[in-house]
């Protein structure tokens, strides 16, 4: 999960934060740390001499980050019990039916149990060790060998299916320092250029709520803008959604590939030691590869209630009412908004927005977006927690609260049904 402050070189001027990126200029340097990896697979992880690969760069930061690259690069690896113990015995634990490493452990400690009754105290050990060695005819030693095999200390260096090359290793270490960066932040802003506005609206805010993250699109001058927060007031610190932004954030950089869309600008407001850091960057862009096993947890707070409301209309379209999920984007005085629902009947389309949790600077902008809505006769309802009902008096739409307990949800549909028979 990124390489961490302790190995990131930065620069911190004026209230701005500059991180160093790695680029072709350390390409003699990148390439001698890739063959001092090389000429470690398949030897213990421990035994990697970090302190060369550190003493490659002028910031020791750098070259323990590089290190840190290439160990996901290469991966680690348990090693087999061939490679550890002697020929003769292996032959003697399969001739016991032991094949394995597995097989081994589950060997011993049933050992353990049936003679020492599943626990051994510590003046004893040896005495254990020894009679189960003269059990399968081995030396304790091997033995003792085995059953340290498995654990982390054991671990040994992989071998990737191709050789990295150095620009993986400059792609990798770049994606490693923005990751840290926005994993310590509270916000990401960015601006693109982009030639399908609809579907990459609809990409974005699902993309977003996938993994719990807010999010606000813009249109100004003809660019997209896009910020992505999480719902810190309610939910502790904030950098408590930093991971999850950082995902939402590396997720939207590789659907705009695909997409055609060019990144203009981003900024992230980092938070180291309680004090906020601003990060901008325009291209030229560091090369940044995303890691190919890069995942974090989804959903950190889940969507039951819009499941059970949707389902709840399109199973029965009460009323001859129907509901559509993730609709066209709207775009009013600059506000690129994307309703959870609109519900249609003829010509009739009915927005619904559902209001889940809440922090005062997420309310506000939830606000004004209801308020550039009616001001444009879009008709829309809120359906709201009824822990912050109060918090929408006075808005002058229609709002509707509904109750969560467990895995049970009351949504007041016969309430919402009689608001849909007054929409002409």
């Amino acid at each position: 999960m990124g390489l961490g402050f302790s190995n990131l070189q930065y620069r911190i001027i004026k209230g701005k934060i500059y991180p160093f990126f790695l680029d072709r200029r350390y390409e003699a340097e990148i390439s001698a740390a890739i063959n001092i990896f090389e000429e470690n697979v398949g030897k213990k992880v421990s035994e990697i001499p970090r302190e060369l690969i550190e003493d490659l760069f002028e910031d020791k930061r750098v070259g323990r980050g590089v290190c840190l690259v290439l160990e996901k690069l290469y991966g680690t690896e348990m090693p087999e019990m061939e490679n550890v113990v002697k020929k003769e015995v292996i032959s003697r634990l399969r001739a016991h039916g032991i094949k394995s490493l597995e097989d081994f452990k589950l060997a011993f400690y049933s050992y353990i149990n049936e003679k020492w009754e599943g626990f051994v105290p510590e003046k004893f050990r040896n005495k254990a060790v020894e009679e189960f060695a003269e059990k399968y005819k081995l030396r304790p030693f091997d033995v003792e060998k085995l059953l340290t095999l498995g654990e982390e200390e054991s671990k040994i260096v992989g071998r990737p299916s191709s050789k990295p090359t150095v620009d993986d290793v400059i792609g990798i270490y770049n994606f490693e320092v923005l990751d840290t960066l926005i994993t310590n932040g509270k916000k990401v802003g960015a601006i693109f250029h982009v030639r399908n506005l609809g579907t990459v609206a609809k990409r974005i805010i699902r993309e977003a709520k996938r993994f719990s993250v807010l999010c606000d699109l813009y249109l100004e001058d003809g660019k997209f803008r896009v910020e992505f927060y999480g719902p810190r007031e309610l939910f502790g610190r904030a950098t408590r959604f930093g991971r999850a932004i950082s995902h939402t954030f590396f997720k939207t950089l590789t659907l705009f590939e695909s997409l055609e869309a060019r990144l203009l600008e981003f900024t992230v407001e980092v938070v180291l030691r309680e004090k906020t850091y601003i990060l901008r960057a325009k291209p030229p862009l560091p090369l940044v590869k995303i890691p190919e096993k890069y995942e974090t947890k989804e959903a950190m707070f889940d969507s039951f209630v819009e499941k059970r409301f949707y389902w709840a209309i399109k199973s029965s379209k009460p009323r001859g009412w129907d509901i559509i999920r993730e609709p066209e984007p709207i775009i009013l005085e600059g506000m690129i908004i994307v309703p959870d629902f609109v519900l249609v009947k003829n010509d009739e389309k009915v927005f619904v927005e559902i209001v889940g949790y809440w922090r005062k600077e997420y309310l506000e902008k939830k606000k004004k977006q209801f308020e550039v809505l009616k001001r444009h006769d879009q008709k829309i309802a809120i359906l709201v927690d009824h822990k912050y009902f109060d918090e929408f008096k006075g808005c002058e739409l229609p709002v509707f609260k509904y109750k969560r307990k467990q895995e049970k949800v009351d949504i007041p549909f016969g309430k919402i049904l009689n608001f849909l028979d007054t929409i002409h």
